[in-house]
């Protein structure tokens, strides 16, 4: 690990894998699956990387996608990156062939839509992975195995805050953070595409039920009942229009706020200054 750390702060709270090397790089790609552009970001996410997530999208204001290929990195950057893709409502997707790992968690999961796949499961994109936060530098001192428990702690009520389910939070407490656990497909659907809080938006304001009418469009499928099928085109379509509608309306002010210097702030300010 590099000695970035050090000038950082001085027990700088990462979430890494081993043998982890460039920085984290953005750049304009073209998402596949929707046949429209997307931000790809990818390498090791360090401080400043927030700022530099904010141009590209005053930049380029018309991506509505951030495709991640990361082993993870600075875990208070990755939140603030996290902060900011939930602020601009826009999706997030692990890159085919490619992986999302500890703090690149923290971005994923903020994701209006967010898309992934198990472990060894090739279907157009990557999976995630999960362990603890830990101190980069820690001392052989009370003081410091203090510090790592706090730390820990405020992770969990930031993630529980944001509705990730308990039982997720606890594997990740539980994995050390020279190992990883993948999740798996059941975590995946646990999780759903859509986080909690915006579904219910979206129930409330188009009448939406992705999940039930993705379900039965499945089943029109299988059963080749193509009248049923093609009335439930019609309600994806009807609510897609609606909620892309308002997410739509969501980037704009976003993307308002971002040109006006607003940056999310910075979390776990108490453990920064007692790392200081």
């Amino acid at each position: 690990m590099k000695n970035k750390s050090i000038f950082y702060f001085f027990c700088a709270v990462l979430f890494c894998l081993v043998n982890q090397a460039a920085a984290a790089d953005l750049k304009l790609s073209f998402n596949a699956r929707y046949k429209q552009n997307a931000a790809l970001l990818y390498g090791e996410i360090l401080p400043g990387d927030t700022q530099r997530v904010a141009r590209f999208f005053i930049k380029y204001p018309e991506v509505q996608f951030l495709i991640l290929d990361s082993r993870g990195g600075d875990v208070i950057e990755a939140i603030r990156i996290g902060e900011l893709v939930q602020t601009l409502r826009i999706s997030t997707e692990v890159a085919d062939r490619g992986l999302c790992a500890s703090s690149c968690f923290f971005i994923w999961m903020s994701g209006a839509y967010r898309l992934a796949v198990a472990e060894n499961y090739r279907g157009g994109s990557g999976p995630v992975g999960l362990h603890r936060p830990f101190l980069v530098n820690p001392k052989n001192s009370e003081g410091s195995l203090q510090l790592q428990s706090k730390v820990m702690i405020e992770v969990r009520n930031y993630l529980e805050t944001n509705l990730i389910p308990r039982r997720l939070i606890d594997i990740m407490m539980t994995r050390p953070s020279n190992d990883i656990y993948w999740l798996t497909a059941d975590d995946i659907e646990e999780l759903s595409p859509i986080p909690p809080a915006l579904e219910e938006l979206y129930i409330a304001k188009c009448q939406a039920n992705n999940r039930q009418l993705s379900i039965q469009f499945a089943q029109a499928m299988n059963k080749n009942d193509s009248q049923e099928e093609a009335r439930l085109r019609v309600e994806l379509r009807k609510m897609f229009d609606c909620t892309t509608s308002l997410d739509t309306e969501a980037n704009a002010a976003a993307i308002k706020k971002l040109a006006s210097g607003w940056l999310p702030p910075v979390p776990f300010k108490e453990i920064r200054k007692k790392g200081n």
